[in-house]
C-alpha cells in the first residue's frame, strides 16, 4: 500500500510546521510540498490531500472546489474554538475539518484511512480499472450483461462505452452528476449508459465519484469503467474492483506499475488477449495475483468478455 501524498500551506501560525515535522517523523504520509500559492500545487503532480489554514488569504469556495475537483481532497485547520471558522471551511466544501490544537500525528492519522463515502443503499459496485489499452471498457460492458436494472458508468472524457454499444453521442448535456445520472442511456435489452464526458462542462475526476455514488442509490448494481487517470475514491467506494490487464508481456509489465501504487483491496485480475495459457503463469508471477478470468483474443470481444 502506497503512503498517501500531503502538500500543507505555509502559514505564520504554528500548526502547519508541526504538521511538517510530525509527517516527517512518523513515515504515514509522504510530504510532497509546503506551498505558499495555489498555483504551486499543480507543480505537484495532484496530492491526495491539501491542508491548508483558514487564515490563508485565498482560501475560498471556488478555490475549495477546484482543488477538490482535480482530484486533491482539503484538510481545513481553525483557530482552536473557532466556529464560524469551521462552519466556513464545512460550507466551502473542506473534506475534513480539525482545530489547530489536533495532535499532528492523530490528523495525519485520519488522513491514512480511506475518506469516508455516501453510503450506498442500492446494488453493489464494481470498478473495472487497468492501464490504457488493456481492454477494462470490454470487461465493463461484459460484466455488465444484458440486465436492465444495471448502469454502466463511463468514466473516460472520452467515451469508450457507447460507441461499442452501438450508441450514438449523447446530444443532451447534463448540468451535473445527478442529472447525469437521471439521463442515461436504457437499452432496449441490457444496461443504463452513463457517460460523463456528457455534462455540460468539462468533467472533473470529483465528477465520475459523485456519479457512482449516486447511480449506486438508484440501480440493481452498477459497474465503473476507469480508465487512468481516476479518482481513487472510486476504489474505495467500490464492493469490488477487477484489474483487467494485456495478456502480452508489455501488458503484465504496465500492470506491474499499477499494482506497485496498489492501495485498494486484493481485484480479482481478468487478463484480455489471452493466445495461450502460459500467460496464467506469467502474470501470476508478475503480478503475484491468481488469475480470476481469462479472456481470449476474439473478433467478438464484448461477446467474449460476457462468457
Amino acid at each position: 500500500m502506497t503512503r498517501p501524498t500531503v502538500a500543507t500551506v505555509l502559514s505564520a501560525r504554528p500548526w502547519e510546521a508541526r504538521l511538517a515535522a510530525a509527517a516527517h517523523r512518523s513515515g504515514l504520509v509522504r510530504l510532497v510540498g509546503r506551498i505558499y500559492q495555489p498555483i504551486e500545487l499543480s507543480r505537484l503532480d495532484t496530492p491526495d490531500w491539501l491542508v491548508v489554514g483558514a487564515e490563508t488569504a485565498w482560501l475560498d469556495p471556488l478555490r475549495i472546489e477546484a482543488i477538490r475537483s482535480s482530484g486533491t481532497a482539503v484538510v481545513g485547520v481553525h483557530a482552536d474554538g473557532d466556529e464560524p471558522a469551521a462552519d466556513r471551511l464545512l460550507q466551502a466544501g473542506a473534506d475534513v475539518v480539525a482545530q489547530e490544537a489536533t495532535d499532528p500525528a492523530d490528523l495525519l492519522r485520519r488522513l491514512v484511512s480511506p475518506p469516508p463515502m455516501p453510503e450506498l443503499s442500492g446494488g453493489g459496485v464494481t470498478a473495472v480499472v487497468g492501464p490504457r489499452g488493456a481492454g477494462s471498457t470490454t470487461v465493463a460492458i461484459g460484466l455488465a450483461g444484458t440486465s436492465q436494472g444495471i448502469a454502466i458508468i463511463d468514466t473516460d472524457s472520452t467515451p469508450g462505452v457507447g460507441p461499442m454499444l452501438g450508441l450514438a453521442p449523447p446530444t443532451r448535456r447534463a448540468s451535473g452528476p445527478e442529472d447525469l445520472v437521471h439521463h442515461g442511456t436504457d437499452l432496449e435489452e441490457g444496461p443504463t449508459v452513463i457517460t460523463i464526458g456528457a455534462l455540460e462542462r468539462p468533467p472533473t475526476l470529483a465528477d465520475a465519484t459523485s456519479a457512482v455514488t449516486y447511480a449506486g442509490r438508484l440501480f440493481d448494481g452498477v459497474v465503473v469503467d476507469a480508465p487512468p487517470p481516476f479518482d481513487r475514491r472510486i476504489g474505495w467506494c467500490a464492493d469490488e474492483v477487477v484489474l483487467v490487464l494485456d495478456a502480452s508481456v508489455q501488458g503484465l509489465l504496465r500492470g506491474m506499475g499499477m499494482i506497485e501504487q496498489w492501495e485498494w483491496p486484493i481485484p480479482r485480475l481478468v487478463l484480455n488477449r489471452v493466445v495461450d495459457e502460459d500467460a496464467t503463469d506469467a502474470a501470476r508471477d508478475v503480478t503475484g495475483l491468481e488469475p480470476d478470468g481469462l479472456i481470449p483474443l476474439s473478433l467478438e470481444p464484448i461477446a467474449a468478455a460476457r462468457e
